[in-house]
């Protein structure tokens, strides 16, 4: 796990943070819908500060060595280089970052590109991370990110973010609830599993005997979706032969703020 520390500063006090979770592009599947990704950049990139969280499995790094490997679904502009098919796709990411303009806050490895590390001898995560600036942080597979928010340069409040590429198998809700059980945060964000959801849960906390009135502290999860299409027309891809199941295309827009009584507040959004 990585364990790292953001500084936002906004205008005035009950200005919104602008979070964004975004990954699972998948560049170099024929399902790879990069209409959506380039439409969603582009809407980041017109935001005034957008704290932009990379979930990874960016790039879909099935190569003729792995089972999953099926020419007709590997996009024709790789075809020619399946030799070198990892950095021609991590290239084309990089693309799709300087349409952003923003930088991230940082980058998370996907299944996809561990599996290049550990069969392949070759990190696309490590070269987006050496092509980044130096501030753009690793967030390896987990990350732990503490955000002090700041006005005119005085400290207002803070809020923990909790996100990782995935925790295995769990694809619903639920599952992903409890396993995050043992993590305090307040925010929390998985990727990996393509869907788009989001779950507010208010719990419940006592005062003291000047202010009797039980009150309640929010807490947000989050999945941060795909651009991977299950099903597409003229084509059976490795989604479609296991079975999963059809997924929304997006990625997860989440803004915090502090409320008048000093609570976090959220509103979500998909893109």
């Amino acid at each position: 796990m990585e364990n790292h520390h953001l500084t936002i500063e906004v205008k005035n006090k009950e200005d919104w943070c602008d979070l964004f979770f975004i990954g699972d592009w998948h560049e170099g599947s024929i399902a790879c819908q990069e209409e959506k990704i380039v439409k969603d950049l582009q809407k980041i990139a017109k935001r005034e500060n957008p704290q932009v969280w990379y979930m990874g499995d960016g790039i879909d790094a099935i190569c003729y060595r792995d089972k999953r490997f099926d020419p007709a679904v590997i996009h024709p502009r790789y075809r020619d280089h399946l030799g070198d098919i990892f950095r021609q796709q991590v290239k084309q990411l990089k693309k799709y970052f300087g349409i952003m303009k923003h930088e991230p806050v940082g980058v998370h490895i996907g299944n996809h590109e561990l599996a290049c590390s550990k069969y392949y001898q070759y990190s696309p995560h490590l070269e987006l991370l050496e092509w980044f600036p130096s501030r753009v942080r690793d967030l390896g597979y987990t990350a732990l990110t503490n955000v002090a928010v700041k006005c005119h340069g005085k400290s207002q409040y803070s809020f923990d973010v909790f996100s990782c590429h995935g925790m295995g198998s769990v694809k619903t809700m639920i599952p992903f609830m409890n396993r995050t059980k043992h993590i305090q945060a307040d925010i929390y964000v998985s990727g990996h599993n393509h869907q788009l959801e989001f779950k507010r849960i208010d719990q419940l906390k006592g005062n003291d005997e000047d202010t009797p009135e039980v009150e309640s502290s929010p807490k947000v999860w989050a999945f941060s979706g795909s651009y991977l299409k299950t099903f597409a027309s003229g084509i059976t891809g490795y989604g479609e032969l296991a079975g999963y199941e059809p997924v929304p295309l997006g990625c997860m827009n989440i803004k915090v703020r502090q409320d008048e009584k000093g609570r976090l507040e959220y509103e979500a959004k998909t893109t």
